[in-house]
């Protein structure tokens, strides 16, 4: 054991453990992939009174992971075009799946929040917030490594997920257009006291709204908002008759 080690609390030693035992790395900073668990709604405050949370590192981890994502794909599948590689990008960056992979690195338990905080987002924005712990602490190269190796050759099956249509947007218009039916998105954006921005989006079928849901941006709201809407229409005959109705 180095002296770097032994001169870590107890605490830090099984931080410093858990983060080179999801990450394959030797971790310099700590304080950073602590920062990485600390959701907002702990409301924590450094010794000035200024509080600390994760939301710059989610940030910057969200533009890298982006970048190794699409940096891994442009690589992977040489003859496909532009538009494959953004909706294979888009399926490995999005919020379930962000979120999976939280759970399964064991990365889920050591998020610091209230107990009642809105849990459809946080797993996956400290993953991001991670990555962009990784990045600031070992460089791009090394976290590349630790997002292709570790996240997605341990945890996805990339070739069935890539094949895989999860384009509810598209799949609602090419069911409205079939029928002659109307299609319509109500976009707002959301005031959540977050830097970054979120909106909702509500889908409307010819005068009825059908799907609702939140994403970082406008296309993903309408993303989440057009699943709802495919699920409900394909769940439930009766909608799709009164949607035919409506003609």
């Amino acid at each position: 054991m180095s002296n770097h080690i032994k001169l870590l609390s107890p605490q830090e030693k099984e931080l410093y453990s858990f983060v080179r035992s999801i990450s394959g790395l030797r971790p310099r900073n700590l304080q950073l992939y602590k920062l990485s668990c600390l959701h907002r709604s702990a409301h924590v405050c450094d010794g000035n009174g200024v509080q600390l949370d994760n939301e710059r590192l989610e940030y910057l981890g969200d533009a890298v992971l982006n970048a190794i994502v699409a940096d891994m794909l442009y690589r992977r599948y040489p003859s496909k075009n532009e538009g494959f590689l953004t909706n294979a990008r888009s399926k490995l960056v999005q919020r379930d799946m962000l979120n999976r992979l939280a759970d399964e690195i064991g990365l889920t338990s050591r998020i610091e929040a209230v107990a009642d905080v809105d849990g459809s987002s946080v797993r996956g924005n400290a993953l991001e917030a991670f990555v962009g712990a990784v990045y600031l602490d070992r460089g791009f190269r090394q976290c590349r490594k630790f997002v292709c190796r570790r996240l997605f050759a341990a945890h996805v099956d990339l070739c069935r997920i890539v094949q895989t249509e999860s384009n509810y947007k598209a799949r609602v218009l090419e069911w409205a257009q079939k029928h002659h039916l109307d299609v319509q998105f109500a976009d707002e954006a959301i005031d959540n006291g977050r830097k970054a921005p979120a909106f909702h989006s509500t889908l409307v079928v010819s005068g009825i709204k059908i799907g609702e849901g939140d994403g970082r941006t406008k296309r993903d709201s309408q993303q989440a908002a057009s699943k709802a809407a495919y699920l409900k229409i394909m769940q439930f005959p009766s909608l799709r008759r009164l949607l035919m109705q409506k003609k």
